[in-house]
């Protein structure tokens, strides 16, 4: 059996082939791992800048433009909220019943609805609305009495003046501040009714 020996020559040529093909078989993997991985995010990472960007020219005009509307707003509704308004609290339809003074078989009747006229800030009214819907009750009752009590000249009054002033000392009597300036009828209206008996025989 013959034995071969091979130079040293002989034995680094052979070395660098080696490599050589060893870097051929290394180079399509790392190629291949890195356009897979490295390229995909670094594109995903371009993409999701570029958008960034886009809304962030888009979307900051309209913020500022919203943020300025928003102020505006919010200064109308400070300068709405100090300033003097009116307002007026309703204490709903009512309907009243006495015995007529011109006529003693009949009864008079009243229908009205009255307004409480209140001048101030929405603060004032806020603090009104809520003291008389604590007291509502009350107050219509109150109302009622007063309607009630008139004279028949008081009712006769086209304007029904005294009546009207004597609602308002009364209802902020109850609230206890001075907070309604005014009472004013939406409606009054009076009719008299003849009293009917009925007789079984």
């Amino acid at each position: 059996m013959k034995s071969f020996v091979l130079s040293d020559d002989t034995l680094e040529r052979l070395r660098e082939i080696h490599r050589a093909v060893q870097r051929e078989r290394q180079q399509p993997q790392m190629a291949f791992a890195f356009s897979t991985d490295n390229l995909l995010l670094l594109g995903m990472i371009t993409v999701l800048v570029v958008i960034a960007m886009l809304m962030l020219s888009f979307v900051h005009p309209r913020t500022a433009a919203s943020q300025d509307q928003m102020d505006q707003e919010r200064e109308e509704m400070v300068a709405a909220y100090q300033e003097d308004q009116v307002f007026e609290i309703s204490l709903g339809e009512a309907e009243s019943m006495s015995p007529s003074a011109h006529a003693p078989d009949c009864v008079d009747i009243i229908n009205y609805e009255a307004v409480l006229r209140i001048e101030g800030t929405v603060k004032d009214y806020l603090s009104a609305d809520t003291s008389i819907r604590q007291r509502g009750n009350r107050i219509r009752e109150k109302v009622g009495a007063l309607i009630n009590g008139a004279t028949p000249e008081e009712i006769a009054e086209p304007s029904l003046l005294h009546l009207r002033t004597e609602i308002r000392g009364a209802v902020n009597s109850i609230i206890g501040d001075e907070k309604i300036d005014e009472v004013n009828f939406s409606r009054f209206t009076r009719y008299t009714l003849k009293e009917t008996s009925h007789s079984g025989g």
